[in-house]
C-alpha cells in the first residue's frame, strides 16, 4: 500500500438498529474519505458461477447454515438493514448521500465452498456417512456421526473466514494503488483479522467508533 493512504474500519455485529449504524457512519466517515468499500458475499464476488452442486463438497456445512439460516435472517431483519441480492443497505445509501464511490469485496458463499481445502470435502462426507450409518445401525454411531457434523462445519466455518479476510485484504490494497482516504465497513470479527494483514505496512488503520 502506498505510505499515504488511510483505511478506516467500521466494525458492526449486525445487531444494531439501522438508525444507529447510520448515525456512526456519518461520524466515521471523514470530509476527505475518496470510496467505501463495503462487504456484500452477493456484491464483492466477480468471479464466473461455480459448479451447479458445488454445495455438496461439504454437507456439514450446509446442514449447520440451513439450521441458522431462518435465525440470521430474522435478526438481519429485526435490524432492518438488508445485505442480499439487490436491496439497497445503510452504508449504500450514506456513501450517496456523501458522494462517495463504492466497491465491494467479499466472496459468495457457493464459492467459499468451491474453493475449499480438499481435506474438508472428505472430514464434511466421512462425518455425513457416520450419521447415516448409524441410523441403520446403532444410535450411538449416529450420535457421533451429529457430533462430528458440527466439528467439521465450524471448522469449514473458521477455514472460510480466512478465505474471505484474505480476498478482502487484498481488495483493499489493490484500492489504495488509486485511493488514499478508504473506509471499509465490515463485520466485526473481521476488523482485528484484516488489521493483521496490515501489520508492518505503511498504511494507517483507524478504528473509530468501535462496537462491542
Amino acid at each position: 500500500m502506498p505510505k499515504d493512504t488511510t483505511l478506516y474500519v467500521f466494525g458492526d455485529n449486525h445487531r444494531h438498529p439501522r438508525e444507529d449504524v447510520e448515525e456512526r457512519l456519518r461520524q466515521t466517515i471523514p470530509e476527505t474519505a475518496e470510496v467505501l468499500v463495503i462487504e456484500h458475499a452477493e456484491k464483492g464476488d466477480e468471479r464466473p458461477d461455480p459448479p451447479d452442486r458445488a454445495a455438496l463438497k461439504n454437507p456439514s456445512f450446509l446442514i449447520l447454515a440451513l439450521l441458522r439460516y431462518r435465525r440470521k435472517t430474522r435478526a438481519r431483519r429485526a435490524a432492518d438493514r438488508a445485505a442480499t441480492g439487490d436491496d439497497t443497505t445503510v452504508p449504500e445509501e450514506v456513501a450517496a448521500e456523501r458522494g462517495l464511490s463504492v466497491a465491494y469485496t467479499d466472496i459468495s458463499h457457493q464459492h467459499r465452498v468451491a474453493q475449499q481445502p480438499w481435506y474438508l470435502t472428505m472430514g464434511s462426507w466421512a462425518a455425513f456417512l457416520t450419521m447415516l450409518l448409524g441410523w441403520a445401525l446403532n444410535f450411538f454411531v449416529s450420535l457421533l456421526g451429529i457430533l462430528l457434523i458440527f466439528a467439521m462445519a465450524l471448522v469449514s466455518q473458521r477455514v472460510q473466514y480466512r478465505m474471505r479476510e484474505q480476498k478482502m485484504a487484498r481488495d483493499l490494497s489493490q484500492l489504495a494503488e488509486d485511493y488514499s482516504e478508504i473506509v471499509f465497513f465490515t463485520g466485526d470479527s473481521h476488523v482485528d483479522p484484516i488489521r493483521d494483514h496490515f501489520d508492518g505496512d505503511t498504511v494507517t488503520i483507524s478504528r473509530p467508533n468501535a462496537q462491542s
